[in-house]
């Protein structure tokens, strides 16, 4: 029953989440307002889960500092999605934002200093293969996206 149970449950946040740019592109307001009322509700969801779970938020220290700024810069990604929607569709947006952490990936090497292994390099070329597909369809193959939603 249980992995029925967590299966149902994956399910419904692949479908919330992967439903986000279709509702934001039927929502009339700007990309700022729709990020603003998303982060209320949120805050009001997370300090309702934390009350009813008998927790406090802690509120000083280095923890509390990152967090915070785990929060704006979260707010600023969602800002700079919703932005895109409205600029270049749901498509481009939704794929440059699943993008991203490959982008870091390959950015670690320069940035960090650290080696990427065999896999992480495989991945990566994956990645940005199926993304290069999806951008640029190869015309009058089974290859081409266009023609493979046809089916």
């Amino acid at each position: 029953m249980s992995g029925m149970k967590d299966y149902v449950k994956f399910l419904s946040s692949l479908v919330l989440f992967g439903s986000n740019g279709v509702m934001a592109a039927h929502i009339a307001l700007p990309s700022q307002d729709i990020v603003v009322l998303r982060t209320l509700i949120a805050a009001c969801m997370l300090l309702a889960v934390f009350k009813l779970a008998g927790r406090r938020l802690a509120r000083r220290g280095r923890d509390f500092l990152f967090v915070v700024a785990s929060g704006v810069a979260m707010g600023a990604s969602w800002l700079f999605l919703y932005e895109a929607y409205r600029l270049v569709g749901v498509g481009v947006s939704s794929l440059a934002y699943h993008c991203a952490p490959i982008m870091v990936m390959a950015l670690t090497p320069v940035l960090f200093k650290e080696r990427i292994g065999a896999g992480a390099v495989a991945s990566l070329f994956v990645v940005l293969t199926g993304a290069l597909l999806l951008a640029f369809p190869l015309r009058d193959t089974v290859i081409s996206f266009k023609t493979a939603k046809s089916f």
